[in-house]
């Protein structure tokens, strides 16, 4: 029987009790109590998350403060404040054009310049107009002709409908536009800066290069679905506090994974945040199925003790070179990356390019150069490389 380092597995426990183990994840990263939600900021960098917790237990100002940890404008929205047109837009009659025209407001007008951070507070206790009117909002960044910045980060925030005034349950289609996440209190924070009121900052994980992830993700995805049809479109749930198994959550799963694996997060988040899109039961059979499955551990093939069999199944070798360039950038930040290895994964990659992989190894090859800064490739390894971007030109 395979150990853990030789299938590339580190186990997380099921909420359930059971045990399931994850592929790629060597890390063992305690969590951050400044930002114990921190999985979720993450995520929402990608999808929008739906913080659920009690009255003053910080969820907006944790949210302000990774906006501005972030670099981003932070708006906060309560749906129950408000009237629709300031989200549609004031009618305008144009009499010489014969026409009218929606005036949006100032803020929504910014939210088309990048680095926006739209937080929608205590979202069920909104009407059921205004929430109509956000969906478009928030899942195609849109209302009407108005379009808002692709780069705009959408967060929400509930608190239990027994503690939430005038509270209405969350339609089924507002709650399958979100990973919902049970929120975490950052005691140790409020600690830290209680005495003076001086918070100290929270850290806020970037999401870079999560698309790398996202076939890998999608492919896992694709293969649980194909083995087990009827969770394609689970049943809906009357849990309010939760969403459940549709073809959008389902591709949510994969962008959040994806996010997840770019931070490094803890392996039990992955199960959390997936359970958060598309319910407990699908989550937990799909990280069952994950763990199953026999993938190369990507660290172990960098420090060249296991090697990569080019015969393999495809299903085996896509996966590789997006965790190469995912264990590669972590050890070579810590100092750990030597020029033989590098040496090895470009090698590699480009010999599962030449395999007929080519869309699956370019975009990792070129990150590999941005910090690889004292490593270049000899001049046969070069052309070879060449070759295969040659081939992207020609197709």
């Amino acid at each position: 029987m395979a150990t853990l380092p030789e299938r590339c597995f580190s186990t997380v426990f099921h909420k359930g009790g059971g045990l399931s183990r994850h592929p790629f994840l060597f890390f063992n990263n305690e969590v951050d109590m400044l930002n114990p939600n921190s999985a979720a900021f993450a995520v929402g960098q990608r999808i929008p998350v739906m913080l659920v917790g009690g009255s003053g237990v910080g969820k907006t100002t944790l949210a302000e403060a990774c906006a501005n940890a972030m670099g981003r404008w932070f708006h906060p929205f309560l749906p129950s404040h408000h009237l629709p047109e300031e989200v549609s837009g004031i009618p305008v009659v144009y009499r010489e054009e014969e026409q009218v025209r929606m005036l949006v407001l100032d803020w929504m007008k910014r939210f088309q310049e990048k680095l926006g951070y739209l937080f929608l507070d205590e979202i069920n206790t909104g009407s059921s107009s205004m929430l109509a009117l956000l969906l478009s909002v928030i899942q195609e960044r849109r209302i009407g002709n108005f379009r808002l910045s692709d780069d705009l980060v959408i967060m929400a925030a509930m608190n239990p409908p027994h503690l939430a005034p005038n509270a209405i349950p969350l339609p089924a289609s507002v709650r399958n536009r979100f990973c919902f996440w049970d929120w975490r209190t950052p005691v140790t924070r409020f600690l830290q800066g209680i005495e003076h009121d001086n918070f100290p900052q929270p850290s806020v994980p970037v999401v870079q290069d999560a698309e790398i992830r996202d076939p890998h993700w999608g492919r896992l995805v694709k293969a649980f679905l194909e083995s087990r049809p009827g969770y394609v479109e689970h049943k809906v749930v009357n849990d309010e506090n939760r969403s459940f198994a549709s073809l959008r959550t389902w591709r949510m799963v994969k962008l959040a994974c994806a996010a997840l694996d770019s931070i490094a997060a803890d392996p039990n988040d992955y199960l959390l945040i997936t359970n958060g899109c598309v319910g407990d039961e699908a989550s937990s059979l799909f990280h069952s199925f994950v763990a199953d499955l026999d993938l190369y551990p990507a660290r172990e093939v960098i420090l060249g003790n296991v090697a990569v069999n080019l015969d393999d199944s495809v299903d085996r070798l896509l996966p590789l070179p997006g965790a190469l360039v995912f264990h590669a950038r972590r050890m070579n930040e810590d100092g750990e990356l030597l020029p033989d290895q590098i040496q090895r994964c470009f090698e590699l990659m480009v010999n599962l390019g030449e395999r007929g992989l080519v869309d699956a190894v370019v975009k990792p090859m070129t990150i590999f150069a941005k910090f690889a800064n004292n490593w270049r490739p000899d001049l046969a390894l070069q052309r070879r490389f060449g070759a295969l971007l040659q081939q992207i030109r020609v197709n």
